[in-house]
């Protein structure tokens, strides 16, 4: 079988091709051009079509100005490694036993958004402030208070400001109803129907969380409550893709979907053997969201963001966990997780009242993330792919390309750029065009 969208010859732009029996497919991040085969070469650079894959292409090359420096534009803030609920897939093990690290304080946060804010100002940028963490963050009394006082800051410092909240959801009607108006946007965990959610993610007592869910919903639908709904796909539940949909849509009712394979098991719940399968199931439940208008994505694969790695030293975030330190990857949960793993970048120096970052180990770690890779070269997924992360990180050994992600998230975006070809097939052939192109914003 050839090679899926080999770089178009004659340029040395990241432009991709392929060619079917009667029409070429060109492609570069985030535009899809479908062309007449005949004559397709001289057709495609004498319209504005390639014009527009050309800018595409050159937007795409350009290394964004985050990854060349890191100033945190962005806090994420950790609470507590508390957690109600006992999932299945959890990745994050924090050291239960270290109770001086199980929780930030509430001066190294204060610190940490001052800082951030400071860099705002200075770059005239926007802030944004997520409450995630390794345990639930409503879990911790401080929140209400603590994004208030943040808020403030950002008002009294002229800052426009994005709030989010990520959450599984089990908590008491009450707190649902305090989290309405405080956060711009929240991200709620949900794997599915009541038979997935409560196996892969019940309570620390061994009991149900599907129906805290809908109540929680249900408060932040009555609020008029921005929300999407985040689901953790396993080897038993991403067969059910479409119920899954199905089932948030009707509901729980969010502005959209965000899916993604759990991290880091004992093995990739997807083999190149179910290749085929996930994907037909993925974009079936894409159909079953598109039908009532909400999005169904994975940030596997975001054509229209030049991306790479979720490391947050090329997001230009300050990630601020238990224990008063900071990490460079969402995974870890308090300060000894970050030790083990080598990606702690600084820590709260209570002494001085200041977060020290070090800058070289920083530097150092950045190099190694943004290595080019041979492979990736002529990929043409290669600049919104997130590179196996977390998974495989460059920080704790060499990645050894193709991988199983790798080779799925080519796949799937084959399938949606064919997809996508084929609507342009029917528009071109509504409208007698012999080319037409369009923008690709997600899988």
């Amino acid at each position: 079988m050839p090679k899926p969208f080999p770089p178009l010859p004659g340029t040395p732009l990241p432009i991709f091709y392929q060619a079917g029996e009667s029409h070429v497919l060109v492609y570069a991040a985030g535009f899809l051009v479908r062309v007449e085969k005949q004559n397709w070469q001289e057709l495609l650079h004498s319209s504005s079509e390639w014009q527009i894959l050309r800018d595409h292409a050159i937007q795409s090359n350009r290394e964004p100005a985050r990854w060349q420096s890191y100033t945190p534009f962005s806090l994420h803030i950790y609470l507590t490694q508390k957690c109600n609920l006992a999932c299945s897939y959890c990745f994050s093990k924090p050291t239960r036993s270290n109770q001086t690290a199980s929780e930030l304080t509430t001066e190294a946060i204060l610190s940490a958004a001052e800082l951030v804010s400071e860099n705002c100002c200075q770059w005239n940028s926007p802030m944004t402030v997520v409450f995630h963490g390794g345990g639930e963050p409503t879990q911790d009394k401080r929140i209400e208070p603590l994004a208030h006082y943040i808020r403030d800051i950002c008002e009294h410092k002229n800052i426009q400001s994005f709030f989010y909240l990520a959450t599984n959801g089990v908590m008491r009607a009450e707190i649902a109803d305090k989290m309405c108006g405080l956060f711009d946007l929240i991200g709620l965990s949900c794997d599915g129907p009541p038979d997935i959610q409560d196996a892969q993610r019940p309570t620390r007592a061994g009991t149900g969380s599907s129906k805290f869910i809908e109540n929680t919903a249900k408060v932040f639908n009555e609020h008029h409550q921005e929300f999407e709904v985040r689901v953790t796909l396993t080897k038993a539940s991403w067969p059910r893709m479409p119920d899954i949909a199905a089932y948030l849509i009707e509901e729980l009712h969010p502005q959209a979907i965000n899916v993604e394979l759990c991290y880091r098991t004992s093995s990739f719940p997807v083999d190149e053997n179910d290749f085929e399968g996930f994907i037909d199931t993925y974009f079936k439940a894409q159909e079953v969201c598109q039908r009532s208008k909400v999005p169904w994505r994975t940030s596997r694969m975001r054509p229209a963001q030049p991306h790479r790695q979720y490391c947050h030293i090329l997001q230009n975030t300050l990630q601020i966990i238990p224990g008063d330190a900071a990490s460079m990857c969402f995974l870890d949960s308090d300060a000894q997780e970050s030790t083990k793993s080598n990606t702690q970048i600084g820590v709260y120096q209570h002494k001085g009242h200041t977060w020290h970052i070090d800058q070289a180990k920083l530097n150092k770690n950045r190099k190694i993330v943004l290595r080019k890779e041979a492979y990736c070269k002529d990929c043409f997924a290669q600049t919104h792919c997130h590179r196996s992360c977390p998974d495989r990180c460059p920080i704790a050994a060499p990645q050894k390309l193709p991988d199983l992600h790798c080779k799925l998230n080519r796949q799937l975006l084959r399938t949606a750029l064919e997809s996508e070809g084929q609507t342009l097939a029917e528009h071109c052939k509504e409208n007698n065009l012999t080319i037409a192109g369009k923008e690709i914003i997600a899988c």
